[in-house]
Parts: C-alpha cells; structure tokens; sequence
C-alpha cells in the first residue's frame, strides 16, 4: 500500500467517522436523560413520549429511549411502560383500571401492546407475545408474534399469532 492509498482510506474513515457522529450515531449511545419536552395530559388520557436518548413519565405513562422512540399512553389509570433500544419503535397503551401494557423495543422493528380493563399485555421483543385478561392486543415485529385476548359470555378468549412457521415453510 503506498502513501496515496493509505492517505485516501484514512481520509474516508475520517469522513464516514464524522458523518455518523454528526448524525448521532455512535457504538456507544449515551444513557438517557429526561425529556426536555412537556408530556401531555388531555382529560384523563396521559402521554410519555421518548426520542433519541430521552426518559419521559407522565403519571402512569413512561417511556425510554436509547437509540430510538417510545410511546407510552394512560387512559383512566391504566399502567403502560416503553423502551426502545437497538432502532426500535415500541408503543404500550393502558386502558382502564387493571390494565398493564408493557413493550420493549431491543431489536429493529415496531412493537405494540394495547390492554383494556383488568388486563395484561407483554411484549418482550425477544420471547413470543403475551395476552391475558378480559381484552387486549399485541404485536411485535421483532419476533413476528402476536395476541388478541377477548371476553365471551363463556369466558376469556386469548388467540396466539405467530407469522415464524410461515417463513421457515417459504424457505
């Protein structure tokens, strides 16, 4: 390798080592702050919204954002939490007393979790989804899972999803 090269490679790592880094992208992201931003309430329903190394509560409403966004939404005292890691979009919604929504953002994709009264919903990112209670619903991306949970006058429906056995049969 003569001094050219070594000078024009050198010169490119500078350049693409300057681009990320003016972009916020970096190999080791900085630990989340709290939001400078006020966090809404309208009526009974609070917000908890998080960018890019950001930690938002509002109520029972929180969010956490490494390299990433997160939604938390409370109507009526229910009890949601998003993180996000890892370029991830995760949203939890809680709706109604009883209600917990959790969604958890470690790979890229988006990650939903709706619970209504006297309800669970859990998305992990990493194991399959989880519905339990009178209704709720969850999707996640990461995993390619979901839930739908559901009362009947015979009791509480919970249908799984799961899009994983399709692809390995595409294959």
């Amino acid at each position: 390798m003569n001094i050219t090269s070594f000078a024009r490679r050198a010169s490119i790592s500078l350049a693409v080592a300057a681009g990320a880094a003016a972009l916020g992208i970096s190999s080791a992201a900085a630990a989340p702050a709290p939001s400078p931003l006020p966090q809404p309430t309208l009526g009974n329903v609070q917000f908890a919204g998080a960018l890019l190394e950001q930690i938002a509560a509002n109520g029972n409403a929180a969010a956490t954002a490494a390299n990433a966004i997160a939604l938390g939404v409370s109507v009526d005292g229910g009890h949601a939490v998003a993180n996000a890691t890892n370029f991830s979009g995760p949203a939890a919604i809680a709706v109604g007393p009883g209600s917990h929504a959790e969604a958890w953002g470690v790979n890229p994709g988006l990650a939903l979790a709706v619970a209504g009264p006297n309800s669970t919903v859990k998305v992990s990112g990493t194991e399959p989804t989880h519905c339990a209670g009178e209704w709720g619903l969850a999707g996640d991306f990461q995993t390619l899972t979901g839930c739908v949970v559901y009362m009947t006058p015979n009791g509480a429906v919970n249908v799984p999803l799961d899009s994983r056995p399709l692809l390995s049969s595409s294959r």
